[in-house]
């Protein structure tokens, strides 16, 4: 009987440590889709990327050597052309092009406006040098003008824009039915494998910790060891401004894995001390207090 007794518990804790097996897994999955939502769906998260990469510096000091270089090619000082721009100029550009990017419909912005200011500038030294720009040397003006706007839309429009804004556009569409569609079968798994060890709380309490525990070790493992593995740093990816941006995106994207560890955790952990309290609480159960005080085991 006793042999039976075993062979039917071995039998009953097999489907609830399956279960617990499968919900780590929905556990983990569920942490990539909430973390590809709040990043690859997210222009707050790019944006934020565009300040911590320091883009708009380096794209600054780069454009600010081309445009050195055209003043040097016209005779026109550096000063006149590198003050059309700025980085706080560039990084609010930026930021309202991934704006755009988020939006139903994205447009371009062709900042025409650097151009302007660009000729105005050179307008204004030459007419402080007494000469007026005409004929050829009004053409040649602007076509260094025409330059300088290329280079600066090159630095503030996303890359790929119009092949990126139509795959997030379709990813945020499905996103939301994937972390849904993932939410609904964890959740179904864990209630299920409750309910198979109904009769055996201490097997269940176990099977939780498991689940939110090994979830949160891939989660780790995921965050701290897979992106050195891409060896992002050695892409050949011009212009710098823009390799370290990708560079940040991705690195980002894997940290925020060890925000789902730290939270998983926290729950297998608080799930572990209530299952040591509920031992200790069966523990003391066992025994009452005679009349000198001392614990007796009434079983006894």
């Amino acid at each position: 009987m006793a042999n039976k007794t075993k062979k039917s518990n071995g039998a009953g804790a097999a489907w609830p440590m399956l279960l617990s097996y499968i919900s780590s897994l929905l556990l983990t999955v569920l942490a990539a889709l909430l973390l590809l939502y709040s990043t690859l769906c997210s222009a707050a998260y790019m944006q934020g990327q565009v300040r911590k990469t320091g883009f708009a510096q380096t794209a600054y000091d780069a454009m600010c050597q081309d445009f050195t270089s055209y003043a040097s090619a016209t005779g026109f000082s550096a000063e006149t052309l590198t003050g059309v721009i700025s980085p706080d100029q560039i990084e609010t550009d930026l930021n309202a092009d991934i704006e755009r990017l988020y939006d139903e419909t994205y447009a371009r912005d062709t900042h025409l406006e650097i151009a302007e200011a660009a000729y105005a500038a050179m307008e204004a030294e030459a007419q402080s040098l007494g000469v007026t720009l005409d004929g050829n040397v009004k053409e040649g003006v602007e076509v260094v003008a025409e330059a300088m706007r290329q280079e600066y839309v090159g630095y503030t429009n996303t890359p790929l824009a119009s092949q990126l804004h139509t795959f997030i556009m379709k990813v945020e569409k499905i996103m939301w039915i994937g972390v849904a569609i993932c939410a609904v079968f964890t959740a179904l798994a864990l209630i299920l494998m409750m309910l198979l060890s109904k009769n055996n709380a201490r097997l269940g309490a176990r099977c939780l910790v498991f689940s939110f525990g090994a979830a949160a070790v891939v989660c780790l493992v995921l965050g701290l060891a897979v992106y050195p593995l891409l060896h992002l740093q050695d892409l050949s990816l011009n212009p710098l401004a823009f390799k370290n941006l990708v560079v940040g995106y991705v690195q980002g994207m894997f940290s925020r894995f060890t925000i789902f560890a730290a939270l998983y955790f926290v729950i297998a952990l608080l799930l572990g001390e209530l299952l040591g309290f509920h031992k200790r609480r069966q523990k003391d159960k066992l025994y009452v207090m005679d009349a000198d005080n001392n614990p007796i085991n009434p079983a006894e």
